[in-house]
């Protein structure tokens, strides 16, 4: 009994050391060392440098001992199935296990320092660099620079960041931008919404022009602070919102080359003098936008993309110059520039009268057995032909600048009455029946050229009191009608157009791009009908 007893607790105590030596299924597989062999960055670049740098020891029974750079750290393990996880001091660490690693994150350990050396170094040779990395990451405004004034107030206030697919964000005192980016060798190019500003870069600054100023970024904040550091901020001069010229301007007075002009109507051109410096004229079917400001010396000074005037403003008044030379008043109120007006309007040349009457010409008697008629003078032919009233349009064409911009391809009807003589010259009057600027357009005299051209020798625009001379109209005897181009300067600006007549009477319908231009082409032909123009050379 007692040998029974005896060889029963000799084989429950082999049984228990046998035990004690035994491993559990989830251990056999997994305890052991493991090196790692990859942990790449963003890019996917491996920034492992050595795989002993870094090592982890699972020990049977759950120790663990994580290796970092010679310095050891003790903590626990545990795995179920194929999760692991790793407890050290601060840190509890999940991840997977296979029988030759453990994969915490995007860091992957290898049991086995050979293979672990292969795996390392198959990533090494697969590894492409990315061209862009170099330039990514996050930036910091530190200068804006004017001259030697930087405009920049906290270095924290703008910054870039350069980010991976070619994307930025740029955030500016609490407001996001989302825009793009590319670089090569010393350029970086941003795209944004104003357009593509170009950045050379250079040890992690970038540093460029946006219009007068100099832009500077770092993509290390102390190496910012030290820029603006050196770069102090300087404040920009206060500029109120409102000028206290805020208003209406109507012109009353001007010249053109130098000598006074009769505007025609007061107030026809009116400079406004808007909130935050911006103003706008308006001319002659014309208007265009600007700016202006209070210059130190006083001044005012006025900008539009057509030019710029300069003056002064006082008590409701702005009398202003060109950088032609020439002289603007406007007034604050249309009474006070008919005022100026009628007291200031410049004396109108004298007229040529287009009513002188022809000279009769001198014939001898035919003899009684010949006829009595005589062949007329080239010079009498020409004059026969353009003698009378002329019917068409001025389509006003791209030479048409200043106040007068706008008018460009605007047509009008015109009338064209000519009073020729006999020996080839004569006067001319031109007359603009809807009255756009004036009734009478164009007054003066004219000669006959060769090849039935008619050639102004000397006329005045009289809405301008402007003198012109040498131009010439031609009769196309295709198209059986008069041409004549007509670019002038005047006072504001220049008027250029194109001139299209016709013997009055004669219809346009052969001509139909032209006849659709012609504002009143149907008041026209009922005027035909009464057989009587509505202005005569008679």
């Amino acid at each position: 009994m007692k040998k029974t007893v005896l060889l029963l607790i000799s084989l429950f105590l082999l049984l228990g050391l046998c035990a004690c030596g035994s491993l559990s299924a989830s251990e056999k597989p997994v305890s052991g060392r493991y090196y790692l062999a990859l942990l790449p960055d963003k890019k996917g670049k491996n920034t492992v440098e050595d795989v002993l740098d870094t090592t982890l020891r699972l020990k049977v029974g759950g120790g663990l001992v994580r290796t970092v750079k010679g310095e050891e750290e003790e903590g626990s393990w545990e795995a179920d199935g194929r999760r692991i996880t790793l407890r050290l001091k601060d840190q509890i660490l999940t991840g997977k296990v296979t029988e030759d690693r453990v994969e915490i994150g995007d860091a992957v350990y290898i049991r086995g320092l050979k293979e672990a050396r292969d795996l390392w170094q198959a990533d090494a040779d697969a590894y492409v660099a990315d061209p862009l990395a170099e330039y990514e990451g996050k930036y910091y405004l530190a200068g804006r620079l004017e001259g030697d004034d930087n405009r920049v107030e906290k270095t924290e206030d703008v910054t870039l960041w350069l980010m991976p697919e070619n994307e930025a964000l740029l955030f500016e005192k609490g407001k996001l931008s989302l825009l793009s980016w590319d670089a090569k060798g010393s350029s970086v190019l941003l795209q944004q919404a104003e357009g593509t500003a170009a950045f050379r870069y250079e040890n992690g600054c970038l540093s460029g022009k946006d219009g007068e100023e100099t832009l500077y970024w770092f993509r290390e904040k102390d190496e910012a602070d030290l820029f603006h550091k050196a770069h102090p901020y300087v404040p920009r001069p206060y500029v109120p919102t409102y000028s206290g010229l805020e208003g209406d301007y109507y012109l009353a007075w001007a010249t053109s080359f130098g000598k006074a002009v009769d505007i025609g109507r007061p107030g026809s051109v009116r400079i406004s003098l808007l909130p935050d410096w911006q103003m706008t004229y308006e001319g002659y079917l014309y208007s265009e936008e600007g700016d202006y400001e209070i210059l130190p010396d006083g001044r005012i000074e006025l900008r539009t993309p057509s030019g710029s005037f300069t003056g002064s403003a006082e008590k409701g008044c702005l009398t202003l110059q060109d950088a032609g030379g020439d002289r603007y008043v406007f007034f604050d109120s249309q009474e006070k520039a008919r005022t100026y007006y009628e007291a200031n309007r410049p004396a109108k040349p004298a007229e040529t009268d287009p009513t002188e009457p022809a000279t009769e010409p001198v014939t001898e008697s035919a003899p009684p057995e010949e006829s009595t008629a005589q062949p007329l003078s080239p010079a009498a032919e020409d004059a026969a032909f353009w003698q009378g009233t002329w019917y068409g349009l001025v389509r006003l064409n791209n030479d048409c600048s200043g106040l007068y911009f706008l008018m460009r391809g605007t047509c009008y009807t015109v009338y064209v009455t000519l009073s020729m003589r006999e020996d080839g010259t004569g006067t001319l009057i031109a007359y603009d029946p809807a009255k756009n600027f004036a009734e009478r357009l164009l007054s003066g005299t004219v000669r006959c050229g060769e090849n039935r051209t008619l050639i102004l020798t000397e006329g005045l625009i009289e809405p301008f009191s402007v003198t012109i001379e040498g131009y010439s109209a031609a009769w196309d005897e295709t198209r059986q009608l008069v041409c004549m181009g007509l670019t002038q300067a005047v006072s504001g600006g220049s008027i250029g157009g194109e001139l299209y007549l016709r013997p009055w009477g004669e219809t346009w319908e052969d001509q139909p791009e032209l006849m659709k231009q012609l504002p009143d082409y149907q008041a026209y032909l009922e005027e035909i009908k009464t057989g009587k123009p509505r202005y005569t050379a008679d």
